[in-house]
């Protein structure tokens, strides 16, 4: 599950596959969410869709949990616009996007997904990062101008490594659930804010996927099921050491 059990009611409950209720009643689905290293930290629930009756469509709210005691108060946080970017200087409503933590935990890294549905979002709108170091108002900033960018694409996994880059693997990129899946790699630098593909890597490579799960730890990426053209619900793993790029099919659950 996303959340570890906390003993209080106004700690987010998930109430079904990607399906989070906060506790202000508004359900989401395809939402990305993180936490800081212990618990005490604070985490982020970043974008989603909504289906009830009063608020269906996306939305682009940042949530913020802060623990006081034992028990979880969420807050919203509204960063200050990119005013060198145009249409409004935020992140336009998405689902199915992915999020991160760097540079020491002051800096949410926001990365694809859609808001019309199947459809990825353009080079425009699909990279940002939003400050979040705590000395000042949060603010957007739009990653719009770089010289390269990923293939647009939804339903990605992205993790973090060390500190500096995000590691984005897969998606697809079709507006129909069997066509253009993906297993592609590329990292984000932070530092530079610039996009690399991953290439000449060696191993044995997932196939294909999206709606999969990815995570780093210490020098190697971690990738598990998903979804794919071919074979359906996947409930396989692989592992890709990043100092030789070197993928290693680690088995399939049961």
């Amino acid at each position: 599950t996303i959340y570890p059990k906390m003993p209080t009611t106004t700690f987010p409950t998930l109430c079904c596959q990607r399906h989070i209720r906060l506790s202000s009643s508004t359900v989401r689905c395809s939402t990305s969410f993180l936490r800081k290293n212990g618990l005490n930290d604070r985490s982020y629930l970043l974008r989603s869709y909504t289906t009830s009756a009063t608020t269906k469509g996306a939305l682009n709210a940042i949530d913020r949990p802060t623990p006081p005691g034992n028990n979880i108060k969420w807050t919203k946080l509204v960063p200050d616009a990119d005013r060198n970017h145009g249409n409004g200087g935020i992140p336009c409503t998405r689902s199915s996007h992915g999020l991160s933590l760097v540079q020491s935990n002051t800096m949410l890294f926001l990365y694809g997904g859609e808001t019309v549905a199947r459809t990825p979002l353009d080079n425009d709108q699909s990279t940002w990062m939003c400050d979040i170091d705590g000395s000042h108002n949060s603010q957007w900033k739009s990653i719009s101008t770089s010289s390269l960018f990923p293939p647009p694409r939804v339903a990605h996994a992205q993790a973090t490594y060390n500190d500096r880059y995000v590691y984005v693997f897969g998606g697809r990129a079709g507006i129909h659930m069997d066509e253009k899946g993906m297993n592609d790699l590329w990292n984000f630098d932070s530092n530079s804010e610039s996009w690399m593909e991953v290439t000449d890597m060696n191993g044995t490579l997932p196939e294909p996927r999206s709606f999969h799960q990815m995570i780093c730890i210490d020098e190697s990426l971690y990738v598990f099921g998903g979804c794919s053209v071919s074979n359906g619900r996947l409930a396989d793993l692989y592992k890709f050491d990043i100092p030789t790029k070197t993928w290693y099919e680690m088995g399939r659950s049961q």
